[in-house]
């Protein structure tokens, strides 16, 4: 694989840098390697086929030189230097690192008819060449030029991490207040809930007592009345008692006939006279009278 970029293939990247997304994910650190990989995989779709590391590499490059380009510019008295990535370089690391839609336009559609031709003659094209010398980039300078943010100080880095855990604190804090009020607000609710119903239990076995109390008390006063109300009824009148030994002083003694005696039995036609018969005989109604 050829490790010049030709002016389409540099275009293409640059046109994906300069996107909104990319640029937005893109924030100096670690994970930046995972935006690096969409850009690689971008690249491969549209035919071009780099590794991420020349990728990286390329962005390097072209933003070390888009810094130098734009200085100049700014120095009073210089010409003006003609760069074919200068607009596409502007809108990614230029000074509102923005997205420029009209120079990323102007920029994809004017390509040269040797468009496969290598970096280097594209580059080789400028009006007037600079004659600076080059030193080498550290890596963290190199991170730099890639993502167009520069290492945050590591007492800022510290005081963000001391202000992260101060939060981290405070919000178990308040979970552990939260926790602690609502468990007092839970024991309270059931002692009150356990004081209703020994209430209720106390109120139930009190209306249990009345009402037996109640019941008693009908009960005697039905006892009571009805034993008032016998004593109160007049005595009955006394009989005198079947006897037959029992007499009154002043009752005559009349004998009664005797039953173990039977009157003969005289066939009809038999005439006799009445004379005849014991029981009346002139001793028997003496008897009688007597």
């Amino acid at each position: 694989m050829a490790s010049n970029w030709n002016d389409n293939e540099i275009k293409v990247l640059l046109s994906i840098r300069a996107d909104e997304e990319i640029s937005r994910h893109i924030k100096g650190t670690v994970s930046d390697a995972v935006t690096y990989d969409k850009i690689t995989n971008r690249l491969r779709e549209q035919g071009i086929h780099r590794t991420k590391s020349q990728v990286i590499s390329k962005l390097k490059t072209l933003r070390l030189k888009f810094l130098k380009v734009n200085d100049h510019h700014k120095q009073s008295g210089s010409g003006r230097i003609s760069w074919a990535y200068f607009d596409l370089c502007q809108s990614i690391w230029g000074s509102s690192h923005s997205t420029n839609p009209v120079a990323l336009s102007s920029s994809l559609n004017s390509v040269d008819p040797e468009t496969n031709a290598p970096e280097d003659s594209c580059e080789g094209s400028t009006s007037t060449q600079m004659t600076e010398t080059q030193v080498p980039p550290s890596d963290a300078e190199q991170m730099d030029c890639v993502t167009g943010f520069t290492q945050p100080p590591r007492k800022k880095a510290k005081k963000n991490k001391d202000h992260i855990v101060d939060s981290i604190t405070t919000v178990l804090h308040t979970m552990e207040t939260s926790f602690r009020e609502q468990e007092a607000l839970r024991v309270q609710q059931q002692r009150e809930y356990e004081e209703m119903l020994r209430k209720e239990a106390k109120e139930e076995q009190k209306e249990e007592r009345a009402s037996m109390m109640a019941m008693w008390k009908e009960m005697m006063e039905f006892q009571g009345n009805l034993l008032k109300d016998i004593m109160m009824r007049p005595p009955l009148a006394t009989s005198l008692p079947l006897n037959p030994l029992y007499q009154h002083p002043h009752s005559f003694n009349f004998p009664s006939p005797s039953t173990s005696y039977m009157v003969p039995y005289h066939p009809p036609g038999q005439d006799e006279d009445a004379s005849h018969h014991p029981q009346f005989k002139p001793s028997f109604l003496e008897d009688l009278q007597d």
